[in-house]
């Protein structure tokens, strides 16, 4: 037997049926993230049983408490299987620590506090966008999230969940630039929202139940803001956004 969170991706479940365990779902909250208290409830009561674990959900902006809960099943002896693809930049880096964009093939660079003082962000389109609210320089490209995309998605969340007709699927200050929109209503047919998109230049994926089938009821319409989004360009894509759902009915 091996547990996983109701929320888990859709193809990891499959895999792991394929492979002849049972698989044996744990309650989420209404994020999708499990709760350790109740990890540590059923560790104490069942038999241990191997955790499988997907560090950041694909479909919504979502990072499970890993360390807690690797550090409850290390307590009982308990395997781990953790996925960590699209966690790497997504979780908080040490305090004082600044992550910067790096050039083409690198993730994020860490800079420790005493030598942000005296370093130059120079990456391409990233210093001259500086969104509310935020510092200069190196610690400009730092967010809490380790990377400077948990910064633009937060603008997208708060650009696009005020899209009429959709609704985000996620708060504003979720982590990660990953951003899901739910549509008001059964009238809107994501799939011909997302084709009326493609038309007008703008690629974007749709999240279907396969992503997380024990979570997701519906499509939903999945966007991933690229490092480099301005604010020019969320709000074009909110306008071209209403304009392919008002012409999708």
């Amino acid at each position: 037997m091996v547990r996983v969170p109701r929320s888990d991706r859709g193809p990891s479940l499959v895999a792991l049926v394929d492979r002849g365990p049972r698989v044996e779902l744990l309650d989420v909250d209404r994020r999708g993230v499990l709760d350790p208290d109740a990890l540590a409830a059923r560790l104490r009561r069942d038999r241990p049983a191997p955790l499988h674990l997907t560090a950041a959900l694909s479909h919504r902006a979502v990072l499970q408490p890993v360390a807690e809960c690797s550090a409850l099943c290390a307590g009982r002896e308990v395997p781990v299987v953790l996925d960590v693809a699209r966690a790497l930049g997504r979780f908080p880096l040490p305090p004082g620590a600044a992550a910067c964009c790096g050039p083409r093939g690198v993730g994020f660079l860490a800079v420790a506090e005493p030598w942000q003082g005296g370093s130059s962000a120079w990456a391409p389109a990233l210093p001259g966008h500086a969104w509310p609210g935020e510092p200069g320089p190196v610690r400009r490209l730092g967010s809490r999230e380790a990377f400077v995309a948990g910064r633009v998605g937060r603008a997208a969340r708060e650009v696009l969940g005020g899209v009429p007709g959709w609704s985000r699927c996620d708060s504003v200050d979720a982590p990660g630039a990953v951003l899901s929109l739910r549509p008001a209503s059964d009238a809107v047919d994501v799939a011909a929202v997302r084709a009326g998109l493609l038309r007008r230049g703008v690629v974007c994926p749709v999240a279907g139940p396969e992503r997380a089938p024990h979570r997701v009821t519906r499509p939903l319409l999945r966007f991933s803001p690229h490092v480099d989004t301005t604010a020019e360009v969320l709000d074009r894509l909110a306008r071209v956004l209403a304009e392919a759902t008002s012409t999708s009915r």
